[in-house]
């Protein structure tokens, strides 16, 4: 019997897709509320600040002023990865790439701005000692 080439390609964009809304509420919950819960603690501690962090904090703010923009950004990721499986069959690897690199940026970025905050706290934790 043949294999349904087109369900099995709507399965895999799917997890993708699945994939994808994970990483970005990953994000947003470190930009949300784990940044913002270090930055008051720095602010009443009144401690300089490296520039990673700062650019973290300033990042943090920006994605809680300006939400209603990140959303439709994710339609728009979306959308693109579904318009690149339509692609004919020699083409789709780039639904694949599209799909790994959004997704690496997105943990890469919740990543960095944990680590950010949190190395300046725990050596301000470490100096305290």
């Amino acid at each position: 019997m043949n294999s349904d080439s087109r369900g099995e390609g709507l399965v895999k964009v799917a997890g993708w897709l699945l994939a994808h809304v994970g990483a970005a509420v990953l994000l947003l919950y470190v930009l949300v509320k784990v940044v913002p819960g270090y930055a008051v603690i720095f602010a009443d501690l009144a401690v300089e600040l490296p520039v990673m962090a700062q650019l973290a904090i300033g990042f943090s703010r920006s994605a809680c002023a300006y939400w209603w923009f990140i959303v439709p950004l994710g339609c728009v990721d979306a959308g693109v990865l579904f318009a690149l499986r339509s692609l004919p069959a020699c083409a789709r690897w780039l639904s694949t790439l599209w799909a790994v690199l959004v997704l690496l940026t997105a943990l890469l970025l919740a990543g960095l701005a944990f680590l950010a905050v949190a190395v300046p706290f725990f050596d301000l934790v470490q100096s305290l000692k």
